[in-house]
């Protein structure tokens, strides 16, 4: 299993509500992140991203 930053793990789930959701989305390539998987981008741009997220601006 890959490793991931606590805070964004924490930051996902806060956002998404629950871990599985969370994992689904840190595994899964956004278009916002130049199709990088959340995970495999910088913990501060995903972070940026999760924020947006949380304040319904999109991605």
């Amino acid at each position: 299993m890959e490793k991931i930053d606590p805070v964004l793990l924490e930051a996902a789930i806060r956002v998404f509500g629950n871990e599985s959701l969370a994992m689904h989305w840190l595994m899964t390539p956004s278009r916002a992140l130049v199709d990088k998987r959340p995970v495999d981008a910088t913990t501060e741009d995903a972070l940026e991203l999760l924020a947006r997220l949380e304040h319904g601006l999109g991605a």
